[in-house]
């Protein structure tokens, strides 16, 4: 980043890339490649602010790099269209060999209501979070994690 307040900060990390660039049309595998990431990276979380692009993000990082588990905001509650537009992202991460593992939902505890009037709302639920696997690395990644293994049995079986 250039003209930044955060410039000076960066640059005392030698091993830290940063980028300011079209997250659309940027070259993930060439910044990979510069920043000697290794073949396999353990966890990716993609978080757009426009979900309808979600799609197209995935095939671009799924194409230049594998990852053992990929985390992706969905923001369904924004889509006009989230059955096929979740569609379409689920058939991606099949096509690159990944499998669908779990959905998560960001839980916020609301504000009190400044006129301290009570709610029966004790927790809203916000975006969902799709969580991936890759199959390719699934019981190794998961055999560090015992508890996880566990729910993915229990997740297998139901």
């Amino acid at each position: 980043i250039t003209d930044s307040p955060y410039e000076e900060d960066w640059s005392l990390r030698s091993n830290t890339h940063v980028y300011e660039a079209n997250a659309l049309e940027f070259d993930y595998a060439t910044a990979f490649e510069k920043a000697n990431m290794p073949n396999v990276i353990d966890y990716l979380s993609i978080d757009l602010d426009t979900p309808e692009n979600n799609h197209t993000m995935c095939e671009k990082l799924l194409s230049s790099k594998e990852f053992r588990m990929v985390q992706l905001e969905t923001d369904e509650f924004r889509l006009q269209n989230p059955k096929e537009v979740l569609s379409v992202i689920h058939q991606t991460f099949k096509r690159f060999g990944y499998e669908y593992f779990v959905t998560l939902a960001a839980l916020h505890t609301p504000r009190p209501d400044p006129l301290g009037m009570s709610s029966p709302r004790k927790v809203l639920a916000l975006p969902q979070d799709i969580i991936f696997v890759n199959k390719k690395y699934a019981e190794e990644t998961f055999s560090h994690f015992p508890n996880i293994s566990e729910m993915v049995n229990l997740l297998r079986v139901s």
